[in-house]
């Protein structure tokens, strides 16, 4: 058994994200996984606002024009792209992570330890604040949730670092297997709001995984 499988990293990226961009690049040359390789997709308007970032940083960034497209299905397209690029190039899992999500420098080693077809990390969302990975105990003093209502994200002190079965996640900041993302694309339906990844999860159960 592969003890480093190959991993592909990525996730669409937007130039509305602006405001959190530089630290998230920042924040992946930090993980300590070393089979690991980066592509990221960009569905902004401005079809060149990625060229100075891949200059930056040193990373591929594909581009996914999404004039005249829903907001879920250019969101859709970008993350086949990703899938694509991991199947063609015989990656052994994508780790999916959204550009506005920071995990520790381990989460790769952490995630991978469960060997799982799809294992994701919680994470709490909130409008207009970063969203920050939930880990094994919620810190109600943070400043983003400062004068927040957190009622809402009680539940999370469930989640204490063991493996737990879920009935819906996200797929925000989740490991993927090759088995899996060869099997399953992503996919949006015209008449529904949903993002991909609620169908990508209600089709992953649909085949036997969970």
């Amino acid at each position: 058994m592969n003890l480093t499988p190959k991993i592909l990293c990525g996730s669409p990226i937007n130039m509305i994200k602006q405001y959190c961009i530089d630290d998230f690049f920042e924040n992946i040359k930090k993980f300590t996984y070393t089979n690991l390789d980066f592509y990221f997709v960009d569905n902004s308007l401005d079809k060149n606002w990625h060229s100075e970032i891949s200059k930056k940083y040193a990373v591929e960034i594909g581009y996914v024009n999404p004039i005249n497209k829903r907001n879920c299905d250019y969101m859709c397209e970008s993350s086949n792209k990703l899938r694509q690029r991991a199947i063609e190039s015989g990656y052994q899992y994508f780790f999916y992570l959204e550009c506005d999500l920071f995990p520790h420098k381990t989460i790769i080693e952490d995630l991978l330890i469960w060997k799982q077809d799809f294992v994701s990390a919680p994470y709490f969302i909130s409008e207009s604040y970063k969203s920050e990975l939930c880990r094994s105990e919620i810190d109600l003093t943070s400043k983003y949730l400062l004068n927040r209502n957190v009622s809402t994200i009680e539940g999370f002190r469930d989640f204490n670092g063991t493996l737990k079965r879920l009935d819906g996640t996200g797929t925000g900041c989740s490991l993927i297997s090759e088995k899996l993302f060869n099997m399953i694309p992503f996919r949006t339906i015209s008449n529904s709001p949903n993002h991909a990844d609620t169908f990508f999860h209600q089709d992953m159960v649909a085949h036997g995984f969970r």
